[in-house]
């Protein structure tokens, strides 16, 4: 008896699902289908705005040396050249910018680096960059380089962005900035908006560092010291919590 009871409601449910799938239509079909794309079509316009937001007010430009670039006026101009020498530059007003690449006026690179490029780069302006404009240097880095220059031991994040001051290489630390997702060197140091001269160094030693721009004396270990002591407070506190 309770075998006939399942096996009719069984049966009975078999001949609902049969029916509500009857009732589909091959017109309701197709018109779910082209909603489902048409659907998609709104989602994937929206995400193609959302993505071409960021450069919609910039400007790429594949460069070649020894060639002026023109800048257009409020909008960041970012200037690649094939050497991996990159130029970011958002003038107030319209402006040139040429670089050209040749062996470094100065061999002599300061204490606690090595010469990483075995070239220069100069930068010059048609005129100079007027108050508010903004400008960045960037270099992508090779590993292989990076080791050939320091050994094995040598790190990607230790190499800097050098510029001639004074009649010799400086590296303005405040400014420099590693991109470990691009492999890039980075400068934002003021000079980037005169003309100037750059070549990319590896830092060999934190406590014979050069200083910033204004001084050519060494830079003390401290604020690397600090940093080091930071990170392991930091370190422990965590370990604390997770205990």
């Amino acid at each position: 008896m309770v075998k006939m009871i399942f096996s009719s409601t069984f049966a009975l449910m078999l001949l609902g699902i049969s029916a509500a799938a009857a009732a589909v239509t091959p017109s309701q079909d197709i018109a779910a289908v082209t909603q489902f794309s048409r659907t998609n079509q709104v989602l994937f316009a929206r995400q193609e705005k959302e993505e071409g937001d960021d450069d919609k007010d910039g400007v790429r430009v594949n460069a070649t040396l020894n060639t002026p670039v023109t800048l257009v006026a409020g909008k960041k101009v970012d200037v690649t050249y094939p050497d991996g020498f990159e130029l970011d530059v958002n003038s107030t007003v319209a402006n040139t910018v040429t670089v050209t690449s040749g062996t470094p006026s100065i061999s002599t690179v300061p204490s606690g680096f090595k010469l990483l490029a075995k070239n220069s780069w100069k930068v010059t302006y048609r005129t100079a960059l007027a108050a508010g404009a903004s400008a960045k240097i960037e270099f992508a880095v090779s590993a292989a380089a990076v080791t050939a220059a320091g050994g094995a031991g040598a790190k990607l994040m230790d190499t800097r962005l050098a510029f001639v001051q004074n009649g010799a290489w400086m590296v303005d630390e405040k400014t420099s900035k590693f991109d470990a997702d691009e492999n890039k060197t980075a400068s934002t140091s003021a000079s980037v908006k005169s003309n100037s001269e750059w070549t990319v160094l590896l830092k060999t030693s934190s406590s014979s560092a050069t200083n910033t721009g204004s001084s050519t004396a060494p830079k003390s270990a401290g604020s690397t010291l600090v940093r080091n002591a930071g990170l392991s407070l930091a370190g422990v506190a965590v370990a604390l919590i997770l205990v």
